[in-house]
């Protein structure tokens, strides 16, 4: 503003929100001011942009959380984050707790920037949940020792799991001390039995140390940038939207380029293919058979969510169940992300209604 009025440049109305998203400044109150990040600065809020990028300015303080779910992918004035699925399984399998990343991500964030990223990683945990992979000892008993395994106190803490009823997966790491209490309670404790062959533990490293290390050899030297280069706006390829147009394709997988092209994802003729990779299908207004058709499909099936318009709230939901009432009125039980509320909603009162298979990143 100060410009437009002194030197009489054009400014846009969004110029501050712009310098904000970049890191030049930052707002305080009803003001921007000019970011100034020093060698020791403290980092500000974190900027959580559409592909799960995570971007900030200054130093975070030592044993921040972020580089536990998160893979640094740009260390200059500005240190850029990137979360996909390999960096957030990384943190679940290290024991870090899903509450505890959605209170930072929380804590951290301006405004509402990470509500789109917490959905996707409350999917991720829901999923990493379903499966688990123990490594202990199996002991097999009769049905008399079962029950003075259940209520030996002393036990409880070196018992992984029971199997069945007479089937026991125990700690492997306190085996000895396990052993003892059973011997103590009068039982005769026998040898392990092991399988043929010799097991040989697999060596866990971060898939990402030996790239940092590759980069880290390439530039050894520092890098000098060309910083007076003229700035060169993307343009979209008219000969390949036009190719797109005159493709022999269903109209889904016309719809399906089309959008990915407008995005800049497609960007080569090779793409170009007989494929739907957004399988994204909506209905509204009076298609109350289409509305009808798409809760029947994502009933039940946790890859299959589905966004609302109802009253003009925007619900994005699990389908759990679809029951017909009086005069065939049809109501969809449905679980909101993220919080998992169960709430009944009439179809007729829907209107629009958007299904989408996910797969997370």
């Amino acid at each position: 503003a100060t410009l437009t009025k002194r030197y009489t440049l054009p400014c846009t109305e969004t110029v501050g929100e712009t310098l904000q998203t970049i890191g030049l400044v930052r707002k305080e109150e009803d003001r921007y001011v000019v970011s100034t990040v020093g060698a020791n600065s403290e980092a500000g809020a974190l900027l959580v942009d559409s592909d799960f990028t995570i971007s900030y300015l200054g130093d975070r303080p030592t044993g921040d959380l972020l580089y536990r779910f998160a893979t640094l992918t740009r260390f200059d004035v500005q240190r850029q984050w990137k979360i996909d699925k390999e960096s957030v399984v990384r943190a679940f399998d290290a024991k870090i707790p899903f509450s505890e990343i959605e209170q930072y991500l929380t804590a951290h964030t301006e405004g509402n920037g990470s509500t789109a990223l917490l959905k996707q990683l409350s999917l991720l945990h829901e999923r990493y949940g379903m499966l688990a992979i123990y490594d202990g000892l199996t002991m097999v008993v009769e049905e008399r020792v079962a029950h003075i395994i259940e209520n030996l106190p002393a036990l409880q803490e070196h018992l992984l799991a029971r199997l069945s009823d007479t089937i026991f997966l125990m700690k492997r790491e306190s085996e000895e001390v396990w052993r003892k209490i059973l011997s103590d309670a009068g039982q005769l404790v026998g040898a392990t039995i092991y399988q043929s062959g010799d097991c040989k533990e697999a060596e866990v490293l971060n898939p990402n140390f030996s790239a940092h290390l590759s980069d880290l050899d390439a530039h050894i030297e520092p890098l000098h940038l060309n910083l007076s280069a003229a700035v060169s706006t993307p343009v979209f390829d008219e000969a390949l939207g036009a190719a797109i147009e005159a493709a022999k394709l269903t109209k889904e997988q016309k719809r399906d380029l089309k959008s990915r092209y407008e995005q800049r994802l497609v960007i080569n003729k090779s793409q170009i293919a007989a494929q739907v990779l957004d399988s994204v299908t909506e209905a509204s207004g009076l298609d109350y058979q289409g509305k009808l058709s798409l809760c029947r499909q994502a009933v039940g099936k946790k890859h299959i969510i589905l966004e609302l318009w109802v009253d003009g709230e925007h619900l994005t939901v699990w389908a759990t169940e679809l029951t017909t009432g009086g005069d065939n009125e049809a109501f969809l039980q449905v679980s909101v992300l993220p919080d998992k509320d169960e709430r009944v909603i009439p179809v007729r009162k829907i209107f629009s209604i958007r299904s989408q298979r996910i797969q997370l990143f």
